[in-house]
């Protein structure tokens, strides 16, 4: 994938959002989770309501009442083709330009598809004069070595491919390199990729987490750069309805499977859960995240990075990352060892009130 160039945005003109502009947008309000609009009667249990502008807060609502109609009939907007440009750019500056309120919005997008309210919410980003979301040139950096969705396996596509190479070259005339010494066996290809893929051994599950929290640390401090108040809340609300809509796929998804193949759970989720995730990961952000992260002139290759930087947040799954008021380390995954009581039959628990691993934990 090639970066976007200056074509592949719209020409500046009245519907264009400045900076500025964004900060003027009219708002609507979200409870303290931005999953619900708030109402009168959450006044005691709401004590924090989040304000929203209405062209995104509204169009996302829209979006997720739309998606789980579609999730009841086995269908998703993500499996759908774009509508016509054309149409997506009516109602968005119809939604810049004329909505002065919820209800407003809801008239406007209710007779649409849900795909059709998906790309105009993306057309909404495109829109913008710089996108939402400024990724720092460290984060950057970070974001280029990192990759936090793990192969798909044990029945990965790949898997297949490099299985039909490997016995395709016992039907050739010369044979696979590794076997044309009879009295030297070398060691098969084949051998290193399913250990790969079947022992995951290319990262431990301590150094997995490690990473998702120093990928959730560079996020959180670029995030809280930002000055306004009402963008930081708007890239928690996109993210966390995101998250949502993905989440609520993978779920429906897997029960149709079920009920279409007549398998248990189990057994459903063990070998098609993978491919589902992953498919809706990569779907989503390779749709809006071009279009919703901005990096420094210097870094290269920006439309692929921003797609790995929202698939790492899919995968870092961090719902309080983007949850707002929330102190550093209560987005992080803690690490140290579990305390157990001293008759603990696991046999270290504490002494003296003190775990016997917690001398090494800082190492």
């Amino acid at each position: 994938m090639v970066d976007a160039t200056a074509d592949d945005f719209y020409p500046l003109g009245p519907f264009y959002v400045t900076d500025k502009e964004f900060d003027n947008l009219l708002t609507m309000t979200f409870e303290t989770y931005m999953i619900s609009p708030w109402t009168n009667m959450m006044e005691d249990t709401c004590r924090h309501p989040v304000e929203i502008p209405i062209c995104i807060g509204g169009t996302m609502v829209i979006l997720r009442e739309k998606h789980e109609g579609e999730l009841l009939r086995g269908e998703s907007f993500l499996e759908k083709e774009a509508p016509p440009e054309s149409t997506v750019r009516k109602f968005s500056e119809m939604l810049l330009r004329d909505c002065d309120s919820f209800e407003e919005c809801r008239a406007f997008l209710c007779p649409q598809p849900a795909v059709t309210i998906f790309h105009v919410l993306i057309d909404i980003f495109k829109r913008m004069e710089n996108a939402i979301f400024p990724i720092s040139v460290r984060t950057a950096k970070v974001v280029e070595k990192l990759v936090l969705m793990e192969p798909v396996h044990p029945y990965d596509f790949k898997l297949a491919d490099v299985l039909y190479k490997e016995s395709m070259a016992f039907c050739t005339d010369t044979g696979g390199k590794g076997h044309t010494d009879k009295k030297v066996k070398q060691p098969d290809n084949i051998v290193d990729f399913l250990n790969t893929f079947y022992n995951c051994t290319y990262v431990g599950k301590q150094q997995k987490w490690r990473l998702v929290n120093v990928f959730n640390k560079r996020i959180f401090h670029d995030l809280h750069l930002i000055e306004s108040n009402l963008r930081r809340n708007t890239i928690r609300f996109v993210i966390k309805n995101l998250l949502h809509i993905s989440r609520r796929y993978v779920i429906a998804n897997l029960i149709n499977l079920r009920r279409k193949r007549d398998e248990t759970w189990t057994l459903n989720t063990i070998t098609t859960l993978p491919h589902v995730t992953e498919f809706v990961m990569k779907t989503i952000a390779t749709q809006i995240a071009p279009y919703f992260f901005r990096f420094h002139p210097t870094i290269c290759l920006q439309s692929d990075l921003a797609i790995r930087l929202m698939i790492n947040i899919f995968c870092a799954n961090t719902d309080r990352a983007w949850m707002p008021k929330q102190p550093l380390n209560a987005i992080l995954i803690n690490m140290e060892p579990s305390l157990c009581h001293e008759r603990c039959v696991c046999g270290q628990g504490e002494v003296g009130g003190q775990h016997p691993l917690a001398k090494v934990s800082h190492l």
